[in-house]
């Protein structure tokens, strides 16, 4: 792989703030995608499958509803569906994963300024007929089939660019990713004396670890590194932007074996097809990224998020 990823970029990587958190969910080790968003989202762990219920049965308050209430802009980009569990936990309340239509009913009242990702069918060939996208267009959002279609003078954006999951970058997906993030940044950013906050998932790297295809999973990691660094061009043009990167689980017991520098070439052995409870990386760049700093429990997220308010803007980019 040639070209440098983002954060290798930075002269000696001196602008990033490095650490380590913990992955686990309420009942284990390993967690998935759901459990893992709802601790990131709200600070609450839950168990593997549920949106943003405690293991009390509770709903639990998202960083993005948090800042609602206090009247700052919002958003969520992903490239599966928008009703998939990592942005669904930052934005729905439902007790599992795949109830994909009344998480996307739960997203039509959420009020988040900027949504864009897959999952159409979802909001307009429902079980119950309701056409959410045509109620949502009547709450005043501008809606697109195609990233390139969304005008920076929107105001609230709903853009479902496939009826179910993007396609891999092999498949053709081309450069939704960082067109997205730099469309919602300045929709988010224009006018705004308040700051925005923007989750930002590379939602398939996840399933080419799954489907343990090299080429797959260097693909979607080279196309995440260019959505990195819309957002590190943004933050530091801004100066008052904190950009958080982290995952939320490893895939696949990934370990490298052998590499040459010289060729250029990694020999990499996978343990699992599924998840393991490793610890993960948060690199964080920007003002108060130091309170992103030493080992920490996935449930400190939403804390430290609310310590840096006083930073107009926040981008966390999840894997």
């Amino acid at each position: 792989m040639q070209e440098k990823q983002a954060w290798q970029a930075l002269p000696a990587c001196r602008n990033f703030q490095p650490t380590l958190r913990r992955t686990q969910s309420a009942n284990s080790y390993n967690t998935d995608s759901a459990a893992s968003a709802t601790v990131l989202a709200s600070g609450k762990k839950t168990d593997n499958g549920v949106i943003r219920i405690n293991s009390a049965g509770n709903n639990t308050e998202s960083i993005i509803e948090f800042l609602l209430k206090k009247g700052h802009k919002t958003g969520v980009v992903a490239t599966n569906t928008i009703s998939h569990a990592t942005p669904a936990a930052f934005v729905a309340h439902q007790k599992h994963r795949d109830m994909y239509e009344e998480i996307a009913l739960d997203i039509s009242k959420s009020k988040v300024d900027v949504l864009i990702g897959g999952g159409l069918i979802h909001f307009n060939e429902r079980k119950d007929e309701l056409d959410l996208v045509k109620k949502m267009q009547e709450d005043g959002y501008k809606f697109a089939t195609n990233v390139t279609q969304i005008d920076d003078s929107w105001d609230k954006v709903l853009a479902l660019t496939a009826n179910s999951h993007m396609p891999f970058m092999t498949d053709g997906r081309g450069d939704f990713l960082p067109l997205a993030v730099e469309k919602a940044i300045n929709i988010l950013d224009k006018e705004n004396d308040k700051g925005f906050f923007l989750m930002i998932e590379g939602s398939q790297i996840d399933p080419a670890f799954h489907n343990q295809n090299q080429e797959q999973f260097l693909a979607e990691m080279i196309d995440f590194d260019k959505a990195i660094g819309v957002a590190l061009d943004f933050a530091r043009r801004n100066g008052e932007t904190l950009v958080v990167v982290t995952g939320d689980h490893e895939t696949g017991g990934v370990t490298v074996l052998n590499g040459s520098f010289d060729k250029k070439e990694v020999e990499v052995n996978f343990s699992t097809k599924g998840h393991t409870g490793i610890m993960l990386p948060v690199l964080s760049f920007g003002p108060k990224s130091e309170l992103f700093s030493g080992i920490f429990e996935n449930t400190d997220f939403k804390q430290r998020f609310k310590e840096v308010l006083g930073v107009n803007s926040i981008l966390e980019l999840k894997n």
